[in-house]
Parts: C-alpha cells; sequence; structure tokens
C-alpha cells in the first residue's frame, strides 16, 4: 500500500531483534503501525488492521498537510 505514497517513509522493526525499540514505542503486539507526523505519533494501528481504515486515515493527514 505504501508504493502509492512515495511521501511517506516506512521502516520494518522485527521486535525479536529490537525489544528495546518496541518498549521504547509501548508495541507489545505484532503486527503494529505507527504513524508519525512532524515527529508526533498521529496513527497507530495493531493486531486486526484495516487496510481500507488505514489508507483512509492517511490520506487524511496528507490532505491535512498539503
Amino acid at each position: 500500500m505504501l508504493l502509492n505514497y512515495p511521501e511517506v517513509s516506512s521502516v520494518y522493526i522485527d521486535l525479536d531483534e529490537s525489544p528495546e525499540i518496541g518498549a521504547a514505542y509501548s508495541v507489545f503486539i505484532c503486527p503494529t503501525i505507527l504513524l508519525f507526523t512532524f515527529g508526533k505519533e498521529s496513527i497507530r494501528e495493531s493486531k486486526f488492521i484495516i487496510l481500507s481504515n488505514l489508507e483512509k486515515n492517511i490520506n487524511r493527514y496528507l490532505d491535512l498537510l498539503s
């Protein structure tokens, strides 16, 4: 899905390899998606992620920023 949004950067973090990062962001369940705008968390989706809702929320933030 993120291929449709070149202005959005993404990072994959394996919590088994980097548990300290998960602890720093209070992520204890996989999968979890965090979206940050201007360094602050804007969206958090975990476990059962409805992609259509996630895409709608991403579009909403992109519209606000443009």
